[in-house]
């Protein structure tokens, strides 16, 4: 089937389900919850819906350990609630986009029981399983390689000499994409949900799927021994291009892949025009402008040099070669007003708008995290208890085995916890911020809630909610945001965010201050004359002479302009 490339045009929301709204006061987000506010997302402008794991899960990593990729867990619904979901969100132009994990799966599937039960199984095969090794008596994992939630890469099955490998959690058996059936086995299930009536992918680290054979031990690293045998992997093309031709191709659908850190190189096979395996995909080098080497919890000096390096060699490199995505926030970081450098106590509403101005009017596809769109904060956890995903355990774990405080290693667990962004949705200033009528959900809430929710800030004169609707809408109605070539300005300016977006000499200048102090900022020769029309800006006056403006902090302009 040819592709209409609808999601060049879409805006997409990103809907955690846990924690999204509660229908039947259970403590977890449901279905019905999320029908329930469709009105509410169409009036916020959206066009596409990227719901995070929806399936039969005993949610040792929240959903993104499977344990029936074709049926929906019960605390969300029934696999009839979404069909009635995909009908609901379609009747109001809204597209549908799933998040599959298919790189490991729950060691509850019934591949990996029936892989456990019985060695000539060929279900066995699906995982990769290898002897361990002697070392004298002592029997070691097959390789040294880590688990990104630290610890060993391997699990010693029970009872014998063998090991699965899990590059996640224990409960995350990865897959053995060596096998063709398996790869099969995938396929069907892409085509069992497309089928259904389902837009399009995400696809959880997808560039794991294929490892170095035959697996051997890597060099000895800090953290993540192994990476160079399992990332991008030799077959990798080859696997993804062959999923193309067996599923995503016979339908108008999106995919968009989840990687750690592509090159442009990568990303271009990955997602280039000429590619045959993905439409795009994330890339996040601009959330390392605030941490050392993407490691979200380990915090450094913020660099706006680095953080435009990361955002536009993207978008300039993929306008060249394919599609790019645009994203501030996700399920597995930090609320952005509370990164970055950002003033959130004194400037909330400046910031909250500025980023997505300076963000989503370049070129790619906007995705928009629930509760990004009215401001929400990250959370206040009084301890680990508080905090509901392992990865935040893992780490703490590991940081006081070593001897950090507890109080230091909380500190730390604090900054970077991906339970910031898994906090329930803030409604309104009610019982449990209107989640659900008072049960106690699955995650703590944020005790902000009065202060910050979306009816309150619907109702106020400075609405993140009421600008979100005017970039959004700026975002849909102007082709040079949508197809325009960028050109980033000033890199090296430590307060200022400036580029142009063109097409056929029509353009937008978008300029602001990335810091909670005024900058001036003199337009050059080049850019004066492109100040014309004023179409966006999240302060109702401007300081300017001569063309140069004196900046509030986490000022943003938006100028539509057109040559002669």
């Amino acid at each position: 089937m040819e592709k209409t490339h609808w999601y060049k045009d879409a805006i997409v929301y990103q809907i955690y389900p846990f924690s999204f709204m509660d229908s039947n006061n259970d403590g977890f987000g449901d279905i019905p919850g999320v029908i329930s506010k469709l009105d509410y997302l169409r009036e916020l402008g959206i066009t596409a819906i990227w719901f995070s794991p929806l399936y039969k899960s005993p949610d040792y990593d929240y959903g993104y350990d499977i344990a029936d990729y074709r049926d929906i867990d019960e605390k969300f619904g029934t696999l009839e609630d979404f069909k009635t979901l995909l009908r609901e969100c379609h009747a109001r132009d809204i597209k549908v986009i799933m998040d599959m994990a298919v790189n490991h799966s729950s060691t509850e599937h019934k591949w990996f029981r029936e892989a456990m039960k019985d060695k000539n199984s060929p279900y066995r095969d699906y995982y990769i399983i290898r002897e361990g090794r002697r070392k004298g008596k002592k029997l070691c994992p097959p390789t040294n390689w880590d688990s990104t939630f630290t610890g060993s890469a391997w699990e010693r099955i029970d009872g014998t000499d063998e090991y699965y490998m899990h590059l996640f959690c224990v409960e995350q058996a990865d897959l053995n994409w060596e096998n063709d059936r398996l790869r099969q086995e995938v396929a069907d299930i892409f085509n069992f949900w497309l089928e259904m009536g389902v837009d399009g992918f995400r696809l959880d680290v997808f560039n794991l799927f294929s490892k170095v054979q035959p697996l051997r031990d890597a060099k000895k690293r800090i953290a993540g021994t192994g990476a160079e045998l399992y990332v991008d992997g030799p077959r990798i093309h080859e696997f993804l291009q062959e999923l193309n031709d067996r599923a995503f191709s016979k339908y108008d659908c999106f995919t968009v892949g989840e990687s750690y850190a592509p090159s442009m190189e990568d990303a271009e096979r990955y997602a280039s025009r000429e590619s045959g395996e993905l439409d795009t995909i994330f890339n996040f080098a601009h959330f390392a402008s605030d941490n050392i080497q993407n490691a979200k919890f380990f915090r450094k000096p913020f660099s706006l040099r680095q953080f435009k390096k990361g955002l536009f060699t993207p978008q300039i490199e993929h306008f060249r070669t394919g599609w790019n995505t645009l994203v501030l926030e996700n399920h597995d970081c930090a609320r952005s007003n509370c990164r970055f450098g950002i003033d959130t106590k004194r400037y909330r509403y400046e910031a909250s708008t500025f980023l997505p101005t300076v963000t989503f009017l370049g070129f790619g596809t906007p995705f928009i995290y629930m509760g990004e769109e009215f401001g929400m904060t990250n959370a206040v956890f009084n301890g680990i208890d508080d905090c509901m995903d392992p990865v935040s355990h893992f780490i703490y774990d590991l940081l006081t085995k070593y001897g950090v405080p507890k109080k230091t290693a909380m500190n730390i667990i604090r900054y970077g916890a991906r339970d910031h962004a898994r906090v329930p949705m803030q409604w309104n200033g009610g019982v449990n911020a209107g989640f659900n009528a008072g049960a106690k959900p699955w995650q703590c809430m944020n005790v902000n809630y009065p202060d910050i929710n979306a009816e309150k800030d619907m109702a106020s004169e400075k609405s993140i909610f009421r600008y979100y609707q005017k970039l959004i809408a700026l975002k849909k109605g102007n082709r040079a945001a949508i197809h325009g070539k960028p050109e980033l300005f000033d890199a090296d300016h430590r307060q200022i965010v400036c580029y142009t977006r063109e097409l056929e000499n029509e353009g937008l200048l978008v300029f602001g201050n990335f810091s909670n102090k005024s900058a001036k900022y003199k337009l050059s020769e080049e850019l004066m004359p492109l100040a014309q029309e004023e179409l966006l800006s999240n302060f109702d006056s401007h300081i300017v002479s001569s063309g140069e403006y004196t900046l509030r902090p986490y000022e943003a302009l938006v100028f539509g302009y057109k040559r002669v």
